[in-house]
C-alpha cells in the first residue's frame, strides 16, 4: 500500500503538502517508540504529542483526528474518526491475507486462557499470530492485525466487550472464519442489564462470521442459542471431574477415553478446554498432540497461579473477578483446611451488585469469618473482616502468622489485588 492508497482507504485529507506519495508503507504502529523507517504512526489518545518522535524515527506518514502542523514534508493525514480509520486499515490487511484462518474468541470467563491454550496447541505445527495479554479491545485487535503477514498460518484473537455493539463493530469488519464463545456469566451485567443481553452481546461475534460458531454444551445458556452453523461440542463428553492440586477429568472423543490433567484447578475451565479441543480437531492435529498440549499448558499470569513461599501458599487469581470465577476457585478451596480468603469487589455489576455480592456468602459457608478478608465498598454485604484498602489488608497480613495457610487473593482488575500478592510474595 502507498500513501496515495492509504488516504483513499481512510477517506482522509492532507494537512500539508507531502512528498513520497507513491512510497510503499512498511507497517502501521500505535506506539511512537516502535516506529521504524517507512512505518505509519496512528495517533490514538495522546499520541499526537509524540508526532515529532515518530518523524525523527523515520515515519512515512501520520494519521490523526486532530489539526497537527509540523515542519516536515511527510504525509500528515487527518481523519474524522480515528477508530474507524484503524478498523478500516485492519480490515484491509485482513482481506489481503484472507487465506490465513482467523479465529475469534469471546466469553465471560477464560477468553485469554482459551486463546493462549488454542495457540499453544496450534504452535506444535503452525506459526500463530495472537493478541498480547488481554489486549482485546479494538485497539489491541487492530494492533495485532497490523502484524499479520504471510509468515503466519493462523490468527487467534480474543475479543472483549462491556457494551452492546463493541464485538459487532470488530467482527463485521474483520469477518472471522471461526468463532468460539467460552461461557456466559454475569460479567458486565451492570452495563448490559440482564443475562439475556449478555448472551446477545456475545453472539455479536457471529456478525461477519464465515464458518462455524463453537460453543460448549456444558453452558446451559449457550445450549439455547441459535446460529446456522453452530457446533456445541457434542461429539465430546466429559466425566469423572476431580479437583486436587490440578483439574482432572475424563474426555471421551471418537469412542476413546482420555485423561485430562489441567494445571488450573478450577472446574470453570472445562468449557474453555472443550472449545479449544474442538477447534484444534478441525485442523487434523493428532489427538495425542492436542492432549499433550492441554496437559502441559502453563496458566496465564494471575489466573489461579499457585505460589509456594516460606511456610504458606498463595493462590494468585487477581487477573479479574466474577461470581462464576469466585465459585470455581472456592470449589477448589473447600477441601483445604487452613485457608485465608481475600476478596475484593466485583465491578461493573450495576443494580445487580448487592444481590451478586450477597450470594457470595453461600459460597463461603463453613469458613470462619475471621478467615475471610474483604476490601471494597461492594463487599460490605459479605460476612468477614472488612478493610479500608489493600494497604490496610497488607498491614494486617504482615502482623499475623501465616504458617501452613493457603491464601487466596481474588478481585476485579480495578481493585489492584496484585498489590496484596506482591506483598505476600516478598515477605521473608
Amino acid at each position: 500500500m502507498t500513501i496515495k492508497d492509504l488516504i483513499k482507504l481512510v477517506d482522509g485529507m492532507f494537512l500539508n503538502l507531502p512528498t513520497k506519495m507513491n512510497k510503499r508503507i512498511k507497517s502501521f504502529k500505535l506506539d511512537s517508540r516502535k516506529i521504524q523507517k517507512d512505518d505509519v504512526f496512528i495517533c490514538i489518545n495522546s499520541g499526537y504529542l509524540y508526532v515529532e518522535d515518530a518523524i525523527n524515527k523515520g515515519a512515512l506518514a501520520i494519521i490523526t483526528d486532530k489539526d497537527i502542523h509540523v515542519n516536515s514534508h511527510i504525509s500528515i493525514i487527518k481523519v474524522d474518526d480515528i477508530k474507524d480509520a484503524m478498523l478500516t486499515i485492519a480490515a484491509y490487511i485482513r482481506n489481503k491475507y484472507r487465506y490465513i484462518p482467523l479465529i475469534m474468541i469471546t466469553g465471560s470467563v477464560g477468553k485469554t486462557t482459551t486463546k493462549e491454550l488454542l495457540s499453544y496447541i496450534f504452535e506444535m505445527k503452525y506459526n500463530v499470530l495472537k493478541n498480547d495479554g488481554n489486549k482485546n479491545n479494538y485497539i489491541g485487535i487492530c494492533e495485532t492485525i497490523y502484524n499479520l503477514s504471510n509468515e503466519y498460518d493462523f490468527a487467534v484473537l480474543e475479543v472483549g466487550m462491556n457494551h452492546f455493539g463493541e464485538i459487532k463493530e470488530i467482527t463485521s469488519m474483520l469477518e472471522p472464519d471461526y468463532a468460539l464463545i467460552t461461557n456466559i456469566g454475569t460479567s458486565h451485567i451492570g452495563n448490559l442489564g440482564s443475562i439475556n443481553n449478555i448472551v446477545k452481546a456475545k453472539m455479536e461475534i457471529t456478525n461477519g462470521l464465515k464458518k462455524d460458531l463453537i460453543v460448549p454444551y456444558l453452558d446451559h445458556r449457550l445450549r439455547r442459542v441459535k446460529y446456522s452453523n453452530i457446533n456445541r461440542c457434542e461429539d465430546i463428553r466429559i466425566s469423572n471431574v476431580r479437583l486436587k492440586d490440578k483439574l482432572y477429568f475424563d474426555l471421551k472423543y471418537q469412542s476413546n477415553k482420555y485423561n485430562i490433567v489441567f494445571n488450573i484447578p478450577n472446574r470453570s475451565y472445562i468449557s474453555n478446554i472443550l472449545v479449544a479441543f474442538e477447534m484444534a480437531s478441525y485442523f487434523n492435529i493428532p489427538i495425542e498432540d492436542i492432549l499433550y498440549r492441554i496437559n502441559s499448558f502453563i496458566p496465564v499470569h494471575s489466573r489461579m497461579n499457585i505460589i509456594d513461599i516460606n511456610n504458606y501458599r498463595i493462590i494468585d487469581d487477581t487477573y479479574n473477578s466474577s461470581y462464576e470465577s469466585i465459585k470455581g476457585v472456592l470449589d477448589y478451596m473447600k477441601d483445604i483446611d487452613n485457608k485465608l480468603i481475600i476478596l475484593g469487589s466485583i465491578k461493573e455489576l450495576g443494580k445487580y451488585s448487592f444481590k451478586i455480592h450477597k450470594k457470595i456468602n453461600r459460597l463461603l459457608k463453613g469458613i470462619d469469618k475471621d478467615k475471610i478478608l474483604l476490601v471494597g465498598e461492594e463487599t460490605k454485604c459479605i460476612k468477614g473482616i472488612h478493610f479500608i484498602d489493600n494497604n490496610d489488608i497488607n498491614d494486617y497480613l504482615n502482623k499475623i502468622d501465616k504458617s501452613g495457610y493457603t491464601i487466596l487473593v481474588k478481585g476485579s482488575r480495578l481493585m489492584h489485588m496484585e498489590d496484596i500478592v506482591n506483598n505476600l510474595n516478598h515477605q521473608i
